[in-house]
């Protein structure tokens, strides 16, 4: 374990982490998603997008019981409308993916690694 007292595995980088080039690079790619449940209220969480296909990977709990399900992206205002592919609740994985999803047509993209 690295306590920081003892001197960093040669593994670990000692370069500066550049936060606003990291947001720049990973915040297209993030989403907030909502969900309705089968009681009648209301489900949020976030996600990452992970294919140019519209393919996101959440939290299952954040899925789980959803009737329906829309995400958007970061820094837009439109609910696009998604549907479940699989979870796993041991894992508290999911994949969601946004129906008719391709990259977006705003100049950005989803920003992929």
């Amino acid at each position: 374990v690295f306590d920081g007292t003892s001197p960093a595995p040669a593994s670990v980088s000692r370069e500066v982490l550049n936060v606003p080039a990291l947001l720049a690079k990973a915040l297209p790619g993030a989403v907030s998603i909502k969900t309705r449940l089968a009681t009648g209220g209301y489900g949020t969480g976030t996600g990452m997008v992970i294919s140019h296909d519209g393919e996101v990977l959440t939290n299952a709990h954040v899925v789980e019981g959803a009737t329906s399900t829309t995400v958007t992206r970061y820094g837009t205002m439109d609910a696009l409308p998604a549907r479940l592919v699989g979870a796993s609740a041991a894992n508290d994985l999911a994949l969601v993916r946004i129906d008719g999803a391709k990259e977006p047509s705003d100049g950005r993209s989803w920003n992929l690694a």
